[in-house]
């Protein structure tokens, strides 16, 4: 049993890259509505198989991602 305030996940194995580049596609029209450029680069074509809870990462990119957008004034930012 849950107690109040906590969160169930359902782990299983999925690809997470996947889910990165659900992620990205869906936030792609507010980064264009702010004239921002937002790629997934770094291994996007390989698969990544994880045993996480796929909604829970997907909520987790939505959040990062949209605060990305929206802390960023303009420009672009390249990681080495």
């Amino acid at each position: 049993m849950l107690n109040q305030g906590q969160l169930r996940t359902l782990p299983r194995p999925f690809d997470l890259v996947g889910v990165v580049r659900e992620a990205v596609e869906f936030f792609q029209p507010l980064a264009r509505a702010k004239s921002l450029t937002l790629t997934l680069a770094g291994g996007a074509d390989e698969p990544l198989p994880a045993n996480v809870d796929p909604d829970r990462m997907f909520q987790v990119m939505s959040n990062l991602l949209a605060n990305a957008i929206k802390f960023t004034p303009s420009g672009r930012r390249h990681s080495s």
